[in-house]
């Protein structure tokens, strides 16, 4: 199925992509953050991965009244990653950013970040400050996200990449440049490929203002690659085999064998460390109890600047 209310056919300034599959509850407060952005000259690519719970009954009156939306229904469904890089295929505007059915972002978000791209031609993305959200507690708290990488030459952006989370992937990217970066599915962070390629091929800019609300719910690998991508096997030394197997292709692809083999390598060092903090506050906390574990932990994310063990 397929929805297109636009007669004029106008190209906009910025393309959206929505994939979803059943957004529940969550659904109408994404959409409100969208729909209703102080910058209206965009267009909303919805792509429908085979909802059940009522989410394509409010998509489709959606597409049919506001013609800046765009609807398709997947019928059989994609694997999640698929789902994703199919809204980034059908985006015609200067920009382009995705938006989950469970995250949503101040109504000023992307007025302000094309701003940072109009003023900054050698920047890939814009993003902005982060709140992390719950199910019971919708406004958040801000978290502790450097990763502006402006002033930084192309070793140095992707050394800082290799260490960060992700939440930048939700940023608004210059879509001729997210183009050019191959986009291939490993089980294990996704993003992490597509997001230290970017560093090599420009820049990350922070602007000041917008907020982006990001939903938080510990679900795990195994549950996503079950639900989201309908596999039952999952073997997580493979997975960590495949994603730096992706890293390194997709970044000796817009860089050299040295960036790919740089990136790899640091990202495999980062993992190491993490597994390795993760063990040792389980040993604190048997050994020394929930007061000391909790001690140590601020301690270490004072020191690395992360937020977990």
């Amino acid at each position: 199925m397929f929805i297109d209310s636009n007669v004029e056919n106008k190209v906009p300034k910025v393309s959206i992509g929505m994939p979803i599959r059943n957004g529940g509850d969550l659904l109408k407060r994404a959409l409100d953050s969208i729909i209703n952005q102080t910058f209206t000259d965009f267009e909303l690519i919805i792509s429908d991965n085979g909802s059940t719970d009522g989410s394509s009954e409010i998509l489709q009156n959606l597409a049919k009244n506001d013609s800046r939306v765009k609807y398709f229904y997947q019928d059989p469904p994609l694997i999640v990653f698929d789902n994703f890089e199919f809204v980034l295929k059908k985006a015609t505007g200067e920009y382009f950013m995705w938006a989950a059915h469970d995250d949503y972002r101040s109504y000023d978000f992307i007025e302000k970040l094309a701003n940072g791209l109009d003023n900054k031609k050698d920047a890939i993305l814009a993003f902005c400050d982060v709140n992390v959200v719950t199910i019971d507690d919708y406004k958040g708290k801000k978290i502790n996200f450097d990763f502006d990488n402006e002033n930084l030459n192309v070793v140095s952006r992707v050394f800082k990449e290799s260490f960060i989370l992700c939440y930048h992937f939700y940023a608004l990217w210059r879509l001729n440049d997210l183009l050019k970066i191959p986009f291939n599915y490993c089980a294990i962070w996704p993003d992490k490929p597509i997001l230290l390629s970017a560093s090599i091929l420009g820049k990350f800019i922070h602007v000041e203002g917008p907020i982006f609300y990001y939903f938080y719910m510990d679900k795990g690998y195994i549950y996503r690659i079950q639900n989201q991508d309908y596999s039952k096997e999952f073997n997580k030394l493979k997975a960590w085999i495949e994603v730096e197997e992706k890293i390194y292709t997709a970044t000796n692809q817009v860089g050299n064998p040295f960036l790919g083999a740089f990136s790899a390598g640091l990202f495999a060092f980062k993992n190491i460390r993490d597994h390795s903090l993760h063990i040792t506050g389980l040993v604190i906390k048997k050994a020394f109890g929930e007061r000391i574990f909790q001690q140590a932990k601020r301690m270490k994310n004072k020191i690395l600047g992360i937020t977990y063990f």
